[in-house]
């Protein structure tokens, strides 16, 4: 939800530019994939708060084509 009002924070909107940025950065820089013998799952963790189960990724640098 958006802030509004008297105390509103004056540079969440620049703060989420910046989070937007870095995540379009690695997402263009890095091919992201599950290992091969990953059993990932889109289920949740059912607990107080809800979360995805714990996995890892294969980050690999793209090769620039110029």
């Amino acid at each position: 939800s958006p802030s509004t009002g008297r105390r509103a924070c004056p540079k969440e909107r620049l703060a989420k530019m910046e989070y937007f940025l870095f995540v379009m950065t690695i997402l263009q820089k890095y091919k992201i994939k599950l290992p091969p013998e990953s059993n990932a799952t889109y289920k949740n963790v059912e607990d107080f708060l809800n979360c995805p189960k714990p996995y890892e990724l294969i980050f690999t640098a793209m090769t620039s084509s110029s």
